[in-house]
């Protein structure tokens, strides 16, 4: 069974499922040896880590600017 994309075809985490299903398979149906596969395809399906990630750097350039803000400026 291939699981359809919005426009037709498979979707784009169909290979990371495939990998997952894959794995699951060869483990005898044993989760844990498949955490880091099932991590891929849980971030294929949400992008948790590619979120948070971004929100890390947005909030350091943040700090960055308000730091900058703050400092005494050298005067010439």
């Amino acid at each position: 069974m291939v699981f359809m994309g919005i426009h037709g075809g498979p979707s784009r985490c169909y290979n990371f499922w495939m990998d997952f299903q894959e794995c699951m398979h060869e483990n005898n149906e044993e989760p844990l040896k498949c955490k880091a596969v099932a991590d891929d395809y849980l971030e294929c399906l949400h992008h948790r880590k590619y979120y948070e990630r971004q929100l890390t750097i947005e909030r350091e350039r943040r700090r960055q600017e308000a730091a900058a803000k703050e400092a005494p400026k050298a005067h010439h």
